[in-house]
């Protein structure tokens, strides 16, 4: 039985299909080949890497479950240190400190650097500059090699810690480890709570309370409110004080 024009048109017309389909899967197919090689040569990068290779040994990924109530995905550094460093060989930048008129880590015979790099930070958190549609906002965050939990900080300094919410470090090694709107600009000093607090003295320190102030070298407050230490070596403490 012979084909008739119909038919005929019919077949041409699957067979054009056809070839058009196996052109198509030719292409996706060198595509997914050029793919595959690229992939190849990334992989390839990757275990000749000096740095990236051996990091498989210390680094894994859990992508499901949880891990001591903690719900997964994890990373886990497991049997090595890890370092965080800005860059410029030196915790302080290699920054001029004005109290000695040199860095304190760099090359007394060097050109010590004017400003910090603004690297180094381990930051937890997204550290969001604003909050309460921008009524409050952080100041500097030009600081260096400094730990920052939670929002709205400001770090200006270098080797400090702040935690909490909007609370400031400014003082060389001075941390903020509670609170709100506390501020550590002492070399040296601390806040470790309350709200409005400042320690402002070298080696001051501000254990709670609020809008207390610890201004001389080496002073404390307590606790309580609006209490004051401005003098060397003064403390206060809630109701009670020394005076100056």
């Amino acid at each position: 039985m012979g084909l008739d024009g119909s038919n005929l048109a019919t077949l041409n017309t699957t067979v054009e299909t056809l070839q058009t389909q196996q052109m198509t899967a030719q292409s996706t197919i060198t595509t997914l080949n050029t793919t595959v090689g690229t992939l190849q040569s990334k992989v390839m990068a990757i275990a000749n890497d000096g740095a990236l290779g051996p990091l498989g040994t210390y680094v894994k990924v859990v992508d499901t479950g949880s891990i001591n109530g903690l719900t997964g995905p994890h990373v886990i550094f497991e049997g090595a240190n890890v370092h965080i460093r800005s860059g410029s060989g030196f915790t302080d930048d290699n920054t001029t400190q004005a109290a000695f008129g040199v860095s304190f880590f760099g090359d007394a015979s060097g050109t010590p650097s004017e400003t910090l790099t603004g690297r180094g930070n381990l930051i937890i958190g997204y550290d969001e500059t604003s909050a309460l549609s921008g009524t409050l906002s952080s100041g500097p965050r030009t600081g260096s090699h400094n730990l920052v939990v939670g929002p709205v900080h400001t770090f200006s300094s270098w080797g400090g810690m702040v935690a909490g919410f909007k609370n400031a470090i400014t003082g060389i090694s001075s941390s903020v480890s509670g609170g709100e709107q506390n501020t550590a600009s002492g070399q040296g000093s601390s806040v470790s709570g309350g709200a409005l607090n400042t320690a402002s003295g070298n080696a001051s320190s501000v254990s709670g309370g609020g809008q207390n102030t610890a201004s001389g070298g080496s002073s404390s407050v307590s606790g309580g409110s609006q209490r004051s230490a401005t003098a060397l070596f003064n403390w206060a403490a809630g109701s009670l004080s020394e005076p100056d």
